[in-house]
């Protein structure tokens, strides 16, 4: 029985050195894999950062390309009725 009573004294006292250094490496577990997701985050939030940039290129190119296509649309109008 001394052997056993020892090895659960020994245990007893380095208990809390283990719960600290289990709890420490718990927290920057989790501080990594937080910081990796964040960068993930970060980077998809670019890419469609980006591509919203290039929609707002290709539909402002649109509407002027419309109202340019409107004007000349008018224009033309007064001269085909003069025609007919």
């Amino acid at each position: 029985m001394s052997i056993l009573s020892a090895n659960w004294h020994e245990f007893i006292k380095n208990l809390p050195m283990f719960g600290s250094l289990l709890a420490g490496a718990y927290f920057v577990l989790r501080l990594a894999i937080k910081h990796g997701f964040n960068a993930k985050l970060e980077n998809h939030k670019n890419d469609l950062n980006t591509k919203l940039e290039i929609m707002k290129n290709e539909h402002q190119k649109l509407m002027f390309d419309f109202e340019a296509y409107n004007s000349r649309k008018h224009e033309r109008y007064p001269e085909l009725y003069k025609i007919v």
